[in-house]
């Protein structure tokens, strides 16, 4: 998949199924594509599960998910971000931007919750919240094969005790 964004803002983006502007996993690139005003219950701005590689794109709103049941063997899915909500071993996060709020209960952050892959010169200026573990700036679970370069938080993530 490639997704050229061509510097276009999508505005007032209201998710309800849990799962960003892009509900699967996506291989290939996307790049150059700005989200503004997002709301709803979602785990993520761009996309859930990440195995290629996200550029130079950016999302302002609030991203609030709480803890599911996952449809793969009944376990439960709660990894919370505001570009993806889980990045794969061969994903790349590189330029991109968080601002608003990520509110959500395990590996909750302002670019991704899980990562497994590479985040790269990304900024977050954001309120993480969340009742478990896993709450970070910019990876709420970072994988220790991973790397995390080059980034920039304005805010210091916030554990809570009731989301």
């Amino acid at each position: 998949m490639y997704l050229d964004g061509n510097n276009k803002t999508i505005y007032n983006l209201t998710v309800e199924n849990g799962a960003g502007l892009i509900s699967s996993g996506v291989s290939g690139v996307i790049e150059n594509l700005h989200l503004k005003n997002i709301i709803g219950n979602s785990a993520c701005g761009i996309v859930y599960a990440n195995k290629g590689i996200i550029r130079n794109c950016s999302v302002e709103g609030n991203i609030s998910f709480a803890t599911r049941r996952n449809n793969e063997g009944g376990n439960y899915d709660s990894d919370a971000g505001g570009i993806a909500a889980d990045n794969n071993s061969e994903g790349i996060i590189e330029n991109c931007y968080f601002s608003g709020t990520v509110c959500g209960t395990y590996n909750v952050a302002g670019i991704v919750g899980y990562n497994r892959g590479n985040i790269r010169n990304c900024y977050v200026d954001a309120l993480i919240t969340g009742s478990g573990t896993g709450i970070a700036n910019f990876a709420g679970n970072n994988n220790s094969k991973t790397s995390v370069e080059k980034c920039y938080s304005k805010k210091m993530p916030v554990k809570s005790l009731v989301i």
